[in-house]
């Protein structure tokens, strides 16, 4: 599953880089390409291990999933312009903006802030499951063991999420969405590294 949310995320975030003024990212647009592919092949061999194991019901629940993405996907491309069309022919002024607006619901400016702010959600209801589960015994907030916490993935994160909130504010259409969601990835890191130096140099 988290293969198939990946692939979403990625070739939405790569169209975004590849769209956005003055000037394309085309390095970013190939680096989620590029993830995009992989997590592809990952799928397949997810779905190639399930066959060979036998492992039918959590075959049938991916296999659901892949369908329902592929669906929603679908009908987004094919119901999404004409409704789009019917909004801005409406008489209700507020139905207009929404249609009309550099960055709104019918954009890629919108709909890729939107697979990072999942993947963000994602990401803490994690965290947080963890936490909770390694710490059943105490209360405080930074008692999590320091081999729960990946000190490079954080320390990435962190940068990267100072980089695209910077970001998303230079480029045309400003994207605050995305950035909201990048601050979030930001704090979220600080917190994962603050708890890595108390479990490493405090406790």
């Amino acid at each position: 599953t988290s293969s198939l949310v990946l692939v979403v995320y990625s070739s939405l975030m790569a169209r975004w880089a590849y769209v956005i003024a003055p000037i394309p990212n085309l390095i970013l647009s190939a680096c989620h390409m590029t993830n995009a592919g992989l997590q592809m092949v990952q799928l397949v061999r997810v779905i190639q291990y399930k066959i060979k194991h036998r492992l039918s019901r959590k075959l049938a629940i991916l296999e659901r999933n892949i369908a329902s993405t592929i669906a929603i996907v679908a009908a987004s491309l094919a119901l999404g312009p004409g409704l789009r069309t019917r909004w801005m022919n409406s008489s209700i002024q507020k139905l207009k903006q929404v249609a009309t607006a550099e960055g709104g619901l019918f954009t890629i400016h919108f709909w890729a802030p939107i697979s990072q702010c999942v993947m963000f959600l994602g990401s803490v209801l994690q965290v947080e499951q963890q936490r909770t589960r390694t710490n059943t015994t105490s209360h405080h907030q930074f008692s999590d063991p320091s081999d729960d916490i990946n000190l490079f993935q954080s320390t990435t994160l962190l940068l990267s999420g100072i980089c695209m909130a910077r970001y998303s504010l230079l480029v045309k259409p400003v994207n605050k969405l995305l950035c909201a969601v990048n601050v979030g990835v930001i704090c979220q890191s600080s917190l994962q590294l603050a708890r890595k130096f108390h479990a490493d140099y405090l406790s």
